[in-house]
């Protein structure tokens, strides 16, 4: 008898289906497409009994050298990791022993148990046996083309992140571009100084500036209503020369007004990224799902397995992450978390180890919900290159910076990382229509609370 699963939407992470068919019980990750297998019974069952169980932690314990050691482990204080991001680790004792353990006698069974127990000792002592295992079950899972090279590199990274967590708490204040003030350079984006010689600078922007010697002069003392001036936008750009071959924008828009204001820029720099692009077409806002095809990319499941949707938006009458105050963040922040109760936001918010600003975690995520949102790959830093950092992207940093998980799985929000608002939406099956059914109903909730309140999405 196979139970096979055809449709599975909305719902919450580790999900797992549990099946009773006659006296037999499987269980399996309730996700589309998984098959339950059973034996033929003795007897002709009528019917089958689903349950759904969410699981809430994981660990893997070691067996080293229960052989040797007598057929018994005794595990105690076994720390198991929550795989919700918002749960506590949980704490238990355990006793693994063989069925039938093996009688040791003699002086070479002795000295084998001693050798066992001595490295078995020293495993733990160092914290090895976990992250072996580990990395044993990421290598099995992913089977990379080099193992090896695998390995090593899961190795470094686990060095890194142990020297990290026995490092002092960094003070971002110290470190300039993530600290009040702009990071040293062209003016201090936002005086109309005079531009620097651009004729080592490799950038649309500087490309721009030189084809119109005079476009800054005539630019230069004008400012948008939130008071965004053109020395800010190309700011990036003027401190970070670049390669001539790796050729970059060179400038971020300050606020959605900018792109108005100082049309004679950035319509040509979105004519170089853009080729067939006019200024007189604006780009088309549609996000109708019902216009979106039900045709699968892959019906048959066997080559597209994986489905992910990124959006970007940023709140009109609010600066945009390069130029936006400490309390224009925190308001991007608190549209975005203030809406965690509506229906199609379900979830909760994390915000970055250290912030302030949100009330109800004042410090931001405890250790091992930053650990799990890095296991997922949904976790962001602090900017690193000087482009960004020039940017203004990462000014009182972590300040107002998180990450909302949804109560369904696949569903995350970046906050205040390079735009106001950044979503994810991922799922294990090539149904694009399901995946941007859940998202769209989280961004059209965010756009009607945010106009609510006099914003809504810049265009």
């Amino acid at each position: 008898m196979d139970i096979s699963i055809n449709d599975v939407d909305g719902l919450p992470a580790h999900t797992y289906i549990s099946v009773r068919y006659g006296e037999s019980r499987r269980q399996a990750p309730f996700r589309t497409g998984e098959v339950i297998t059973f034996p033929t019974p003795a007897s002709d069952p009528k019917a089958y009994t689903v349950d759904i169980f969410r699981k809430v932690g994981t660990k893997q314990v070691s067996l080293a050298g229960i052989t040797a050691l007598g057929g018994k482990i005794v595990s105690e204080n076994v720390e198991i990791p929550s795989l919700e991001i918002q749960g506590s680790p949980i704490t238990a004792s355990l006793t693994a022993s063989l069925a039938q353990a093996k009688e040791k006698s003699g002086i070479e069974d002795s000295k084998k148990a001693q050798v066992a127990a001595r490295a078995k000792a020293y495993l733990e002592k160092h914290g090895v046996q976990s992250v072996l295992h580990e990395m044993f079950a990421q290598l099995l899972e992913r089977c990379p083309g080099d193992p090896l090279a695998f390995m090593v590199d899961f190795l470094e990274q686990q060095r890194e992140e142990m020297e990290d967590m026995d490092a002092e708490p960094y003070d971002y204040e110290l470190e300039p571009g993530l600290g009040d003030g702009p990071l040293t350079g062209f003016a201090d984006g936002e005086s109309s100084e005079d531009l620097p010689d651009l004729a080592k600078h490799h950038s649309i922007m500087a490309d721009t500036l030189r084809k119109d010697p005079g476009l800054y002069d005539r630019l230069r003392s004008e400012k948008t209503l939130l008071g965004v001036t053109m020395a800010q936008c190309i700011k990036p750009g003027i401190d970070c020369p670049g390669h001539e071959l790796v050729k970059v924008a060179g400038a971020f828009a300050g606020d959605g007004q900018c792109y108005e204001v100082f049309r004679e820029l950035f319509d040509p720099m979105i004519g170089a990224l853009h080729a067939g692009w006019d200024p007189a077409v604006y780009h088309p806002m549609e996000g109708n799902p019902a216009k979106v095809s039900n045709s699968r990319i892959d019906p048959t499941g066997r080559y597209a397995v994986y489905t992910s949707i990124e959006v970007r938006r940023n709140f009109q009458g609010l600066r945009f992450l390069p130029c936006c105050s400490k309390e224009e963040r925190r308001e991007s922040e608190s549209l975005l978390t203030s809406l965690l109760g509506d229906p199609s936001m379900k979830g909760s918010y994390f915000p970055l180890r250290r912030s302030e600003s949100y009330a109800p975690k004042v410090g931001g995520m405890l250790v091992h919900q930053e650990e799990r949102l890095r296991g997922v790959g949904m976790l962001f830093a602090e900017p690193d290159s000087r482009m960004r950092l020039s940017a203004g992207l990462g000014r009182q940093w972590p300040d107002a910076r998180g990450i909302v998980v949804g109560e369904v799985d696949g569903i995350y929000t970046f906050c205040n990382e390079e735009d106001h608002l950044r979503f994810f939406a991922r799922q294990h099956t090539s149904d694009m229509k399901k995946l941007w059914l859940r998202l769209n109903s989280s961004l059209l909730a965010i756009e009607a609370h945010a106009k609510e309140k006099g914003y809504g999405f810049a265009s």
